[in-house]
């Protein structure tokens, strides 16, 4: 029988022992820190704070776990990537228009995701013009090269001046010496009332060869006893020579009478006038048109566009508006798509009146109070109603931008359910007196906003509903 020797326990006794702490120690690990929660995505981890990629627009953050959890959470904006038509709302009702540079197209732009992470209209705006540093400057004056105002000019002892291209140079520059040699246009004599003006030339100034009117310059006036026609004081009336005795507008005449020897005759050609007045240089065509005070407004042949006299004061058609003369309309849907029907007053035709097919307007300038369309859009203006195909309703008849429960009705407002707009023309005159009176009447039993055929019309009233309200109107009385 074999006989294991004591040291043999002890040795495997102290094996043991170890083989024990050396477990205890590994399953204790009170000492040792938890590991920070991290986000996984495709395999990356993320540390909390940090941004997760996105497979749009949004963006998306590690964020710390649930409560308990140990796993980051991913939490990522939630803002539309793409804007359509319909997430804009109405379109805008302001037309586009070139810009001074030629190129950019101002005005609305497109539905577009602005920087408020929302849908809307872009207004696109001209840009600046660009600064230009001799501008309204002359030749040999001073300029900057850069824009003072924006504030980026180096500092520098150089003295710029303008040259005579009118560009911005770092050195000497070579000016027209004799700025005087066109002289300065002086004026012929001429009559204000019954005082005659004599011509005079206003003096030049050699150093800018701007023209002074100094008043050493100034003409001599001369008042006339008999009145002052065509630069000349008229004659004593009476038996006195009348160059225009017996003859027609455009007939030529002369000044003096052929008789009198001691009379100085100019070598102008001379016509007689409207008044029958001997003037100088008179073309004899403007006797077709007849006389007008300078800038007042007439008629124009064509019959509905409007002309300004111009400063030959005769009814020349030179200035006049351009709009066309279409068809008489009682609707802007009797009009092309590039027009809109223009009624006179803005009374969108409620007493049974036409209007005219006329273009849209091109440009309005933007904002206003608000006005309502004949058809019951609104917008800031009467122009850009026009622009989108409606004329001015100067009643009311519609709600404005934000969907409420009232409807305008002249300078008040009704219950868009349960009244009418009531306008009653005023026949009193007088500058304090309002053109109309407006108020609101209870819609009857059954009948709906909008809807004339079951209002009572007496003779002499009418009924509007092409705003989409029911409005009333009523003679003076």
């Amino acid at each position: 029988m074999r006989t294991r020797h004591p040291w043999s326990y002890l040795t495997l006794l102290i094996v043991f022992l170890c083989i024990s702490a050396i477990a205890a120690c590994g399953d204790d690990d009170s000492d040792t820190p938890d590991a920070p929660p991290t986000c996984t995505y495709e395999g990356v981890s993320y540390a909390i704070g940090e941004t997760v990629p996105s497979e749009d627009c949004n963006t998306c953050t590690c964020s710390e776990p649930e409560s308990g959890g140990t796993e980051g959470l991913i939490a990522c904006t939630m803002i539309a990537c793409a804007c359509g038509p319909d997430d804009c709302g109405p379109a805008l009702g302001m037309p586009n228009y070139l810009c001074d540079d030629g190129e950019t197209m101002a005005g609305p732009g497109d539905c577009e995701m602005q920087d408020s992470g929302s849908c809307a209209w872009t207004v696109i705006e001209c840009p600046e013009a660009p600064y230009d540093a001799c501008a309204e400057k002359a030749c040999g004056e001073e300029c900057s090269p850069c824009d003072p105002e924006v504030g980026d000019c180096p500092a520098t002892t150089v003295v710029w001046y303008c040259d005579a291209s009118g560009t911005c140079v770092d050195n000497n520059v070579t000016c027209d010496e004799d700025l005087c040699a066109n002289a300065c246009p002086g004026t012929e004599p001429y009559c204000d009332g019954d005082d005659l003006h004599e011509g005079y030339a206003p003096i030049c100034d050699p150093a800018t060869g701007e023209c002074i009117d100094t008043p050493g310059a100034q003409p001599e006036v001369i008042p006339c006893e008999y009145g002052c026609a065509d630069g000349a004081c008229l004659p004593e009336p009476g038996d006195a020579y009348d160059p225009c005795a017996d003859k027609a507008c455009g007939e030529t005449c002369s000044i003096c009478d052929p008789t009198d020897d001691d009379c100085m005759e100019t070598a102008e050609v001379k016509g007689c006038n409207h008044s029958g007045v001997c003037q100088g240089g008179f073309d004899p065509g403007l006797c077709a048109y007849e006389p007008c005070e300078a800038g007042d407004s007439f008629p124009a042949s064509d019959g509905c566009n409007t002309c300004f006299c111009p400063a030959e004061g005769y009814t020349m058609e030179t200035d006049c508006t351009e709009e066309e003369c279409g068809e008489t309309c009682k609707s802007s849907a009797e009009c092309d798509e590039s027009s809109f029907c223009d009624f006179e007053g803005d009374t969108c035709g409620v007493w049974g009146q036409t209007g005219s097919c006329v273009e849209k307007p091109m440009s309005c300038v933007a904002g206003g109070p608000g006005a309502c369309g004949c058809d019951g859009n609104w917008a800031t203006n009467s122009c850009e109603l026009q622009a989108k195909g409606t004329d001015h309703m100067q009643f009311g008849g519609c709600t404005g931008i934000e969907p409420v429960a009232l409807f305008a009705c002249g300078d008040t407002e009704c219950q868009i359910e349960s009244e009418f707009c009531m306008i009653s023309a005023n026949d009193v005159a007088g500058l304090d007196q309002p053109e109309f009176y407006s108020s609101c009447g209870t819609l009857p039993d059954g009948c709906d906003s909008g809807d004339c055929s079951c209002m009572e019309v007496q003779e002499l009233e009418a009924c509007y509903d092409g705003t989409g309200f029911t409005m009333m109107f009523y003679p003076g009385g």
